[in-house]
């Protein structure tokens, strides 16, 4: 592989996006170094946000069970939210618990004033009604593994002859 960085640059394992394959060359990037692949696709992503952010992501959430939540217990179970896990180990069903306390460092003005101001632009990935809260859904994915059409905050349209003629309906509104 041939390098396209000068004598002594550090160098970073990067990939770039292929319609038909993803093909992984070695770029120089802010600084950083990554020697190898990631073994599996998490590790991939984690390695891809540590080159996104220059300061560590103080948010953090996780899947619990629902009943320690309700019992104010911790059984000690937890799951990464990116695990595909629909029940807890006693088969009860799991909720997102978020670090309520690094939240907490910024007052509610603060995240109003960051989302309102995310809400609609054209900025990826924050113009999705959605991905406006990043640190609220999915706190430390990289911005590179987020799928979005800017989904959320679409309007609702009156069908009022589509619900008349074809429905019954007098009231009708569709998004």
């Amino acid at each position: 592989m041939q390098s396209l960085a000068s004598p002594g640059a550090q160098l970073v394992h990067a990939r770039r996006a292929c319609p038909t394959r993803r093909a992984a060359s070695t770029l120089p990037l802010r600084g950083h170094v990554v020697s190898a692949a990631a073994p599996d696709i998490r590790q991939e992503s984690l390695d891809r946000a540590s080159l996104d952010h220059d300061l560590p992501q103080p948010f953090n959430a996780r899947f619990v069970p629902f009943k320690d939540i309700q019992d104010n217990n911790t059984s000690g179970e937890s799951y990464s939210l990116d695990e595909v896990v629909y029940r807890s180990s006693t088969g009860s069903l799991l909720d997102v618990h978020h670090d309520m306390s690094a939240l907490a460092q910024y007052d509610a003005e603060h995240w109003r004033s960051i989302f309102d101001g995310r809400v609609g632009t054209h900025s990826w990935p924050y113009g999705s009604g959605v991905w406006s809260k990043k640190e609220f859904v999915l706190p430390g994915i990289s911005d590179d593994d987020i799928v979005s059409m800017f989904e959320g905050n679409s309007n609702l349209f009156w069908a009022e002859r589509f619900g008349k003629g074809s429905l019954g309906m007098s009231d009708l509104w569709v998004k």
